[in-house]
């Protein structure tokens, strides 16, 4: 079974490779990352992402290559992990089953209220969930969010712009 501490090591091993291209993430890069971005409390030990490697190698959500032989590393071959499609599904799923909460746990508060105040709120949860994500990966997590405002709010987007379009709306961004 597949744990959190699995999924963070996942995901960042689908960011890093986002970030690296084809090469991939080594297990001290994915600690320094995890370090900086998902585990501020405490830290990951490298044998605890290296079991959690071999756990996802096993169940397909991960693959590991050899890099070349550096004189930095006295002659030791690094093992790059690449993300499969298995893995990023499973992490989709993941990303599913945490909206599905955070939908049950939101509905009731955008109940009733002002259009106005419910796209305040989406709009933070936006913010929020868009704040820490690699800009490679903004793109899927705007997708996700997108689907999780059509379940919470189901109005009509020609409702949302009959006064006309927001202003700025086609601007180009900065």
């Amino acid at each position: 079974m597949i744990t959190t501490f699995d999924l963070n090591v996942l995901r960042t091993v689908q960011e890093l490779c986002a970030m690296h291209g084809v090469t991939g993430a080594y297990g001290v890069t994915i600690q320094d990352h995890m370090r900086a971005h998902l585990m501020k409390r405490r830290e990951p030990s490298i044998g605890s992402i290296y079991a959690s490697l071999d756990k996802l190698e096993t169940e397909g959500f991960v693959i590991a290559s050899e890099g070349e032989a550096t004189a930095e590393r006295h002659g030791k071959r690094k093992l790059y992990f690449t993300i499969t499609e298995a893995g990023a599904k499973a992490i989709v799923a993941d990303n599913i089953r945490h909206q599905e909460r955070l939908i049950a746990r939101v509905k009731p508060v955008l109940a009733g209220n002002h259009p106005d105040i419910q796209g305040a709120v989406l709009a933070e949860l936006l913010a929020r969930f868009i704040a820490g994500t690699h800009p490679l990966l903004r793109e899927t997590i705007l997708t996700v969010h997108i689907d999780m405002v059509r379940k919470l709010v189901p109005v009509c987007e020609a409702e949302l712009f009959q006064r006309g379009k927001p202003p700025g709306w086609d601007a180009p961004p900065n």
